[in-house]
């Protein structure tokens, strides 16, 4: 990709919204924009630079999975998926007997099917005796302590289904720590521009970020995004958090840490889906591929 270069007197848009560029200084890295409201503010040239850039990027995913997405489905309609119509009513519960939707055959393989990296081959696996799928990289899943590695997952409760992005976080802290998805995925966190991204991701598609378990563990209540901020909910507690990365990275360690970032949606609606319900998950996995990758590889 061609650095881009700004020039003044022409117009960008980023997640805000689109600006002018009124002056450069690129010796001290900073242009002044003017937002459609009127508004002039400083900001770093390298920062709108790679948002941009960013912004490009997906445009440019998109569109090609628009476009194969069809063919990829139809492929695979003998094959992987070739079962998946949607749920049914008696999938929501917390047991699985007599149920099929977790197989290959069934959406386990049907949202495989619709994801594409360059660098990351996805398979999925029914964790056994709980209403989940768990889908990985082939390679990393074959790595040792795979309790503890990132993953992208779906699972059903009476209600709802949740689909998103999984990491666990162990409560003892040990040499071999930085081994781990979640050191990699706190490391990442940690840099404002990603966490700023995720922040703006997580409002625009209304996910929350929560420990599945909850009760006595170190995080309880789930934190969303309201109006820009990262925002927890705790029964009839509420508060502001300035940085989601600091959050996490406070919480004690006196036990384990399931986190999950995901999508939840009620079950009459997943109902009303059918099979386009494997398009949905797979358009959430895309869009926190980001997270996903950086566990797995940012070490």
């Amino acid at each position: 990709m061609d650095v881009l270069e700004f020039e003044v007197g022409s117009k960008y848009q980023n997640e805000k919204g689109v600006y002018e560029v009124l002056s450069i200084d690129k010796t001290e890295d900073v242009m002044v924009i003017q937002w459609e409201s009127g508004k002039e503010i400083p900001t770093q040239i390298s920062l709108q630079r790679r948002i941009l850039e960013r912004r490009q990027i997906q445009k440019d995913l998109a569109e090609t999975k628009k476009r194969v997405a069809g063919q990829k489905r139809s492929k695979n309609r003998s094959g992987s998926g070739a079962e998946f119509d949607g749920f049914k009513d008696s999938d929501f519960s917390e047991k699985v007997k007599n149920s099929t939707w977790r197989t290959k055959k069934a959406l386990g393989g049907a949202v495989t099917a619709l994801l594409e990296t360059d660098a990351l081959q996805f398979n999925s696996w029914a964790v056994s005796r709980m209403p989940r799928i768990h889908w990985q990289d082939i390679e990393h899943h074959g790595l040792e302590e795979q309790s503890l590695q990132a993953k992208l997952f779906a699972r059903l409760d009476e209600s709802n289904l949740y689909y998103g992005f999984y990491i666990e976080r162990s409560n003892e802290k040990s040499e071999s720590e930085i081994k781990e998805d979640w050191s990699a995925f706190l490391e990442w966190l940690k840099i404002p521009e990603n966490e700023s991204w995720l922040r703006e991701a997580i409002e625009k598609n209304q996910l929350c970020v929560y420990d599945q378990y909850g009760g006595d563990r170190p995080f309880v209540g789930k934190i969303s995004v309201v109006n820009g901020s990262w925002h927890l909910v705790d029964g009839n507690k509420e508060e502001d958090i300035p940085s989601l990365a600091g959050f996490l990275e406070q919480l004690p360690r006196t036990h384990s840490l399931d986190l999950q970032i995901s999508k939840i949606v009620g079950k009459e609606d997943v109902l009303s889906r059918g099979g386009k319900v494997a398009d949905d998950i797979a358009g959430i996995f895309e869009l926190l591929m980001p997270l996903y990758t950086a566990a797995i590889t940012n070490k």
